[in-house]
């Protein structure tokens, strides 16, 4: 029963973060990252940003992680409600980041919290209870969640604004040498 529980807090986190990120619009459940040529992502210069090919498997990844994490753990409520607040703020992060829902600072504060919160929720487990098999699924976690505050602290300090839009640059012709 307690597994039944935590499964459907875990889809009800998923659904409260999309619904934060658009109120009102229940098509951002199905919302998965995919940016267009044209985005703010595509244009931006981010050092160590993945392609878009690879954002949906990484996006995958953290959520599965998560889901494997919250299942596995022992019915301690503290434990889950400290992994639940984890997988909300993640699962707010992949949206308002990709799609730019919020500013950049913001969206390192996210990662931050969530990063900070897996870090503690691991050394708390291994601290109280041992290290077991449940210590690789917060270190999967820390993995992707150091991803997402290195390219949020990124766009933050270092590109400071999203690049929108490329202005237009003429073409020249070609001079032609004559021999």
């Amino acid at each position: 029963m307690f597994r039944w529980i935590i499964f459907s807090a875990w889809i009800w986190g998923y659904i409260l973060a999309r619904y934060v990120i658009w109120s009102h619009r229940w098509e951002g459940i199905k919302w998965y990252p995919n940016p267009n040529a044209s985005s703010w992502y595509a244009l931006t210069d981010l050092k160590l940003k993945p392609k878009k090919n690879y954002l949906l498997p990484i996006c995958l990844l953290s959520h599965l992680i998560m889901l494997a994490a919250i299942i596995s753990i022992p019915e301690y409520v503290p434990l889950l409600l400290s992994l639940l607040f984890v997988h909300i703020i993640t699962s707010l992060w992949w949206p308002a980041f990709i799609e730019l829902k919020y500013s950049f600072r913001t969206c390192f504060l996210l990662a931050s919290s969530s990063h900070v919160c897996t870090i503690y929720i691991l050394l708390w487990f291994i601290t109280r209870l041992g290290a077991n098999m449940f210590c690789l699924f917060p270190i999967l976690l820390i993995l992707i969640q150091s991803w997402m505050v290195w390219i949020s602290g990124y766009a933050w300090i270092v590109c400071k604004e999203p690049t929108l839009l490329l202005e237009y640059q003429r073409r020249q012709s070609r001079n032609l040498i004559t021999v």
